[in-house]
């Protein structure tokens, strides 16, 4: 069974993992010369943040303020039109500033590392084990041929739609297209993250196995995952994270990895979808006062697509302030846990004592454990090992996959609402289609959090019924 780490492993203060002020170690002449440029850096970040809020803020509040008194909209003037232009340059503006606080947070977060009295900083030099393993996996390089030629083909799909969107004269006819086609790309890349199975499959073979059937994605994961498999209860040993898997040092390193890995994803999709909507904001103002375009985007007339740009500029300025105010805490746990990951000499009892810290603390997810333990399986895998030689904390199980798969399931669903609504209410102009949305609601929470992880469940047993027993 799987042993608990909440049991084993504490926090002493020799391997402190929480971040206090007074941890700073101020001894050396080095020391008080980074504690210095950090303090500088720490309060020139928190001064050009709360500046850059606060002019967010007020922007807002100019914007709502022409429309306080009702039904005012209706009328607007030549300087109402000249107002919302001076307000789409100041989105521009404040927009163009967003990399300053993002570079003080990072280089702040990495002096406090340097500070940290149970740490040499080895962040620069030390080289990870899994970039390593990426650079040398034949499976890793597939893997990352056939995304590229999946973004590649996205890329396809949305010129695609572009074409269908100025041939029937309708912006909500595309974006309907790029959201149904960011499902596709969801669901070929989960179709591409099985493919460790194939390979697990055609270097571990039984005895018994019917040639035609090798190299499968169904009977890898069927061997994969049948030590988890109780033949006599018809049911699996692990159903869900009762307990803390008290995995490997070497495993540890790999979930922290998968941690920096979806926030660098975060950031990256939080940093396209702040660009696309300021920049959508600003191109559609300024097209419709040079050149008309209400029948493109489906706006009536002049006065509600005013209303419609004051509600993309305000929307546009509370992501902006979501995602200034999680600057600073993005950045430090993404440096902290680069250093936790690379060849650094830490020892077994910190780095597990750091794991259950962060778990604790809600940094570390129970996904980042499933994509830890996965890449983790997958260096194994490449290096002869089967799925037996490994820790039975170190292995994967099926509860990993569910909770992957809520992820994946919580976009899709999200996309098609976003392409529901832009296609049936904004094209067609069907506002009762909105009654459809507690529907589709109803339906992501039956299939995604009850249906599915009893359908993924059964389908493993089959496999396994199918392929080892």
């Amino acid at each position: 069974m799987t042993a608990n780490l909440l049991c084993d492993t504490t926090l002493t203060p020799e391997y402190p993992t929480s971040e206090p002020e007074a941890s700073i170690n101020i001894g050396s002449d080095r020391d008080i010369t980074l504690s210095k440029k950090y303090r500088r850096l720490h309060t020139g970040y928190h001064v050009v943040t709360i500046t850059l809020i606060c002019l967010t803020a007020l922007q807002m509040v100019l914007l709502i303020m022409p429309f306080a008194n009702a039904y005012t909209w209706e009328s607007y003037h030549p300087e109402s039109v000249a107002f919302l232009l001076f307000m789409l340059l100041i989105s521009l503006a404040l927009f163009s500033l967003r990399k300053i606080p993002f570079s003080l947070a990072k280089k702040s977060a990495e002096y406090r590392l340097q500070l940290l009295p149970e740490e040499d900083f080895l962040l620069n030099d030390a080289t990870s084990h899994y970039h390593r393993f990426q650079a040398n996996s034949q499976h890793f390089k597939t893997h990352d041929l056939k995304r590229k030629i999946c973004i590649f083909s996205e890329g396809l799909l949305w010129l695609i739609f572009i074409g269908l969107g100025l041939i029937f004269h309708s912006l909500p006819l595309f974006i309907a297209g790029a959201a149904l086609s960011l499902v596709i790309y969801l669901e070929c890349d989960h179709l591409l993250n099985r493919q460790y199975a194939v390979h697990y499959d055609k270097q571990h073979p039984l005895h018994t196995d019917d040639p035609a059937k090798k190299g499968t994605v169904a009977s890898g994961e069927g061997k994969i995952y049948s030590w988890d498999y109780d033949a006599a209860a018809d049911s699996f040993h692990h159903h869900g994270f009762t307990q803390l898997p008290n995995c490997s040092a070497d495993c540890i390193r790999y979930i922290f990895y998968a941690r920096i890995d979806r926030y660098q994803y975060q950031w990256t999709i939080a940093g396209i979808v702040l660009t696309t909507l300021t920049a959508f904001t600003i191109i559609i103002g300024i097209l419709q006062f040079m050149l008309p375009i209400s029948d493109f985007i489906r706006i009536p007339n002049q006065n509600w697509f005013l209303f419609f740009c004051l509600i993309l500029l305000i929307t546009t300025g509370i992501y902006y302030i979501i995602l200034l105010s999680r600057t600073e805490e993005c950045f430090r746990n993404q440096t902290r846990l680069a250093y936790y990951c690379s060849d650094a000499p830490l020892s077994d009892q910190f780095l597990k004592a750091a794991f259950l810290s962060l778990y604790e603390r809600g940094i570390i997810k129970n996904v980042d454990i499933g994509h830890g333990v996965y890449s983790y399986d997958c260096v194994m895998f490449e290096n002869g090992k089967q799925i037996t030689d490994l820790r039975e904390d170190d292995r994967m199980i099926v509860i990993h996959r569910y909770y992957d798969a809520v992820r994946r399931i919580s976009l899709d669903f999200l996309f098609f609402t976003i392409a529901y609504v832009c296609f049936f209410v904004w094209h067609l102009g069907i506002t009762s289609a909105l009654w459809g949305l507690p529907g589709i609601a109803i339906i992501y929470f039956v299939f995604a959090f009850y249906l599915f992880p009893r359908w993924d469940e059964a389908l493993m047993k089959h496999k396994i019924r199918k392929y080892t027993l």
